[in-house]
């Protein structure tokens, strides 16, 4: 017992965070205070003491490939210098270590990577742990922890030696690399450009983290054009004009090459490395590759966002902050109702208000005009008729608090077929939400959830224990949302756990997996979805590629007039019956292929823009992808996000071609009836740290618009039952 701990073991902070991998992303409180006290202090050497496995030695810098290649050349020869003077006093008290092996610096967000983008030397310690008094290794060895303490304490004070060794060699290179960021960043002229959005919470949240870091961030207080710039995915365009209000970070300032670093949206990792990651995948079946490929901010926050290393001219002026509008009842006293469109955060502020007042609202199915204005799909409609009086008194204190108009309507007329009084308007029913967590659930997924509900959104919820789940009553909740899992979800859950959520779908509640959740839900063995797992149903490929085939020309779909007027002049084409049988893959090939599953890659997902989950959202979206498990769906089933076709799938960081062959058109995001409610299963962990503000989308609008738009508490409005 004196080796182990209760859920979550102690290594997270209060929302279950990692910070070692916190500190360019900064969303927690320890994270900010750590980098402030950096960005004042301007150190030299940064030490990251850490432990690792308890039957290990002792390990320390310099790492190995991949290193990140913007790491200044300076650091790589100080690693050198300063690990030889530690492997020297190790040596001395015949204690073994190594260095390198497992330990790459490819991620810039660890303890000893961030620091180095500022001329820091930053030196990682992994001590083999004791977590206790003591342990016994497998060569019988028994390691105490004052060695294990010992080994620290001597690798810090050898370290410190070794600076003070060189003093003026160091403190000559630091200001050498500071002085080599900003020329290279005038050389390249690389700037980054982020176009204003509806989203200012979201915007304010990516702008201000980069602030926090030292990052000089300037805003355009007039348009302007710039010619040869690249966007997030890819594309290139010849020339952009930008809008008063974008955001210009020019790489060419002392902390450049840390903008460059976090900001640049398709870092390619050495030719070298990728030769001997392909050699040990395909020669003894796992990768190299300790941690994500790829991490870019821009493509997390689903900002809109471009690159260009071209000369422009601009009226810039540098900020601190970003400013938040404010918000206002216009129109008070309407004699219909009022109007609060979908702009992202903000809207589900000021639905955490409305629902906290137990106010009668609807969510607009489609974008409409109502009086000279325009509103997304996703707008509320807060209709005086049905609700409390003085509601002018109730929604102004709201307005101002969230920041965000709330626009009195006196017309249910719009200039489009969705009438403020029609069916389009779907009633929402206040969410009363639990999360599941404890033993079994990774905490790094449930905390991630757990920080944008409790901490951003502050929306009311309870924490059920997975262990309790087959005895708890859930009848109170119409909203669970189910985080990733250690291991198999479905022997966590349990027989009885799985009977009383399944029951609970079918009388009505929104059940939303994530990760390996999802892949339970998906599994033949467990019963609760539709939606199949690709490695289950290998001879029937075919069937669902057609299904893809179909889905996708709906949207575009090819009239022919003359087969409809004039069948007789229309030759028959001979259509083949493609049968699932027709296509042959052999269980041994899709293993193959799984060898090289993403571990860490952002790829792109298509949307459905007719469904209510994609609210607030473009076309297109990055997402993050890890694992080997391929999701596959079709009609009944409701795939609200489609991974892109081969050729457009990768966005940044590594995937192999098998990979792709595997991922290319399978299912991000699902929604299924089941019963009187309904399954939501998104395939990867759609808020990794806190930072993937695209997808984390997904997650809010289910939560908010759920218990409405997806189960029958829409009452006769239902949308499916209407035809």
């Amino acid at each position: 017992m004196q080796h182990s701990g209760v859920w979550p073991w102690g290594r997270a902070n209060h929302y279950l965070f990692d910070l070692n991998r916190d500190w360019f992303i900064l969303t927690q409180p320890e994270t900010k205070g750590r980098v402030e006290t950096i960005l004042k202090w301007n150190p030299q050497i940064v030490i990251d003491a850490h432990e690792m496995g308890s039957d290990d030695s002792y390990l320390f810098s310099p790492p190995t490939d991949p290193i990140n290649k913007n790491t200044p050349s300076q650091i790589l020869k100080w690693y050198e210098v300063f690990a030889k003077d530690q492997a020297a006093a190790f040596d001395q008290r015949g204690w073994t270590y190594y260095v390198g092996e497992w330990h790459d610096q490819w991620f810039p967000g660890y303890n000893s990577s961030w620091p180095t983008f500022f001329g820091a030397t930053a030196i990682l310690y992994e001590q083999a742990g004791v977590d206790g008094e003591f342990v016994k290794q497998s060569d019988d060895y028994l390691l105490s922890y004052h060695e294990a303490l010992n080994k620290q304490f001597t690798s810090s004070f050898v370290n410190i030696k070794t600076l003070a060794d060189n003093r003026e060699a160091v403190l000559r290179d630091y200001r050498a690399m500071r002085e080599k960021i900003v020329a290279d960043g005038r050389s390249s002229k690389l700037t980054f450009l982020f176009a204003p959005e509806d989203d200012e919470v979201k915007t304010k949240r990516f702008i201000d983290r980069l602030i926090m870091q030292g990052i000089d961030v300037q805003i355009a207080e007039a348009s302007f054009k710039v010619s040869s710039v690249k966007d997030v995915f890819g594309n290139a365009h010849k020339s952009r004009s930008f809008p008063v209000g974008t955001y210009v970070i020019s790489t060419a300032q002392p902390n450049g090459i840390l903008a460059k670093t976090i900001l640049e949206f398709d870092p390619h990792l050495p030719h070298k490395f990728l030769e001997e990651d392909r050699r040990e995948i395909e020669k003894n079946g796992y990768s190299n590759m300790y941690e994500v490929s790829t991490w870019s901010i821009p493509l997390a926050y689903d900002m809109e966002a471009f690159t260009t290393n071209s000369s422009f001219t601009a009226k810039l002026k540098t900020i601190s902050e970003v400013t938040l509008s404010s918000g206002q009842l216009v129109n008070p006293n309407p004699s219909v109702g009022y109007l609060v469109n979908m702009e992202g955060e903000k809207t589900y502020q000021m639905m955490r208000e409305l629902f906290g007042q137990n106010l009668v609202i609807r969510g607009a199915d489609k974008d409409f005009n109502c009086e000279g204005r325009s509103y997304n799909a996703g707008t509320i409609f807060i209709r005086k008729r049905g609700n409390v009086s003085g509601l002018d008194e109730i929604l102004a204190p709201f307005a101002e608090v969230v920041g965000i108009d709330i626009i009195g309507v006196n017309t249910s007329m719009t200039k489009s077929d969705n009438y403020l009084g029609g069916g389009t308007f779907t009633l929402l029913r206040k969410p009363t939400l639990a999360m599941v967590a404890g033993d079994g659930v990774s905490y790094t997924s449930f905390g991630s959830l757990w920080y944008a509900v409790d901490k951003e959104l502050e929306f009311p919820h309870s924490l059920i224990s997975l262990s309790n789940l087959s005895g708890t009553d859930l009848s109170q909740y119409n909203v669970i949302i189910l985080p990733s899992s250690w291991g198999p979800m479905g022997q966590k859950l349990g027989a009885g756990g799985k009977s009383n959520l399944s029951d609970w779908v079918d009388n009505g509640g929104t059940l939303i997996c994530i990760g390996s959740a999802a892949v339970w839900a998906a599994d033949s063995s467990s019963g609760m979805s539709s939606v199949v797992l690709r490695r289950q149903v290998l001879d029937k490929l075919g069937e669902y590629a057609k299904s893809v085939e179909r889905e996708r020309s709906a949207e575009s779909p090819k009239l022919d007039t003359m087969a409809i007027y004039h069948p007789s002049s229309k030759t028959k084409t001979d259509e083949k019956e493609e049968n699932g049988n027709a296509i042959k893959v052999e269980k041994d090939h899709d293993e193959w292929l799984r060898r090289f599953s993403p571990a860490g890659v952002m790829l792109r997902v298509d949307l459905d823009k007719e469904e209510w989950l994609t609210f607030g959202m473009n076309e297109k979206m990055p997402v993050m992808a890890s694992g080997s498990h391929a999701f596959l769906s079709k009609s009944p089933v409701a795939t609200v996000a489609r991974y892109a076709d081969e050729m457009d799938l990768r966005v940044s960081g590594l995937l192999w071609p098998e990979a792709r062959e595997r991922v290319a058109n399978s299912s991000y995001l699902m929604r299924e009836r089941k019963g009187s409610g309904q399954l939501i299963l998104i395939a990867n962990d759609p808020n990794q740290r806190a930072y993937f503000h695209g997808t984390r989308k997904f997650v809010m609008n289910a939560i908010l618009f759920g218990p409405g738009f997806g189960s029958s508490f829409e009452g006769p409005y239902n949308r499916e039952e209407r035809h």
